[in-house]
């Protein structure tokens, strides 16, 4: 159980935790040694899609606004291409001008130079990443205790009750847990009164 849980929820956090540092020192790279010009915000792109928690779609669709913004290089050609993260209400209104990075040999690829069309998206996978990773490997610590604690437990009713290695635990009405032998009729019972 424990090695289930560092592997599919820890497992799953370092995934995570490695694709968004490589996004961030992506993105580090275009920040770093980019072109920097200014564009302007010319459209909204409306991406309209179901909610994952809601199969029958009751709360109606899921709507985000991408910025659309049109810049022109350092060789005079003009690029459009849009922001990398949407909003329910447009983030910019049409014809404010923004910074943008680019580089010369993609400059499809630029990117707006804020805090939210810049660094949220490897921002959020880091620290979720993160936190799955955590998660995993604190359930693996906390469930292999649990065993050690149960091992324990399980000795010493066996050093408390040496000739009844069949004894069970058994649930009393209102929650109360006791211990001891099984009740008649029980396997060890019935080998008892064979044997007799």
């Amino acid at each position: 159980m424990k090695w289930m849980a560092l592997f599919s929820v820890g497992g799953f956090g370092l995934f995570a935790l490695v694709i968004g540092v490589v996004w961030g020192l992506r993105k580090h790279e275009l920040f770093r040694s980019g072109l920097r010009t200014q564009g302007t915000v010319v459209d909204h792109y409306k991406s309209v899609s179901t909610s994952v928690g809601d199969p029958w779609n009751r709360t109606g669709p899921d709507v985000s606004y991408f910025p659309v913004v049109e810049f022109q290089t350092s060789a005079g050609a003009a690029i459009r291409f849009r922001g990398a993260t949407g909003s329910g209400v447009p983030e910019y209104d049409t014809g404010t001008l923004v910074t943008v990075a680019y580089q010369p040999d993609k400059p499809k690829e630029a990117q707006i130079l804020n805090f939210s069309q810049f660094w949220l998206g490897p921002v959020v996978v880091i620290v979720a990443g993160l936190l799955f990773f955590l998660m995993g490997v604190g359930a693996f610590f906390l469930i292999g205790s649990s065993d050690r604690h149960l091992e324990s437990a399980q000795d010493l009713i066996r050093r408390q009750f040496p000739t009844r290695p069949d004894a069970v635990f058994s649930q009393e009405p209102g929650g109360v847990i006791k211990f001891g032998p099984p009740k008649k009729g029980a396997a060890g019972d019935r080998l008892e009164d064979d044997a007799g």
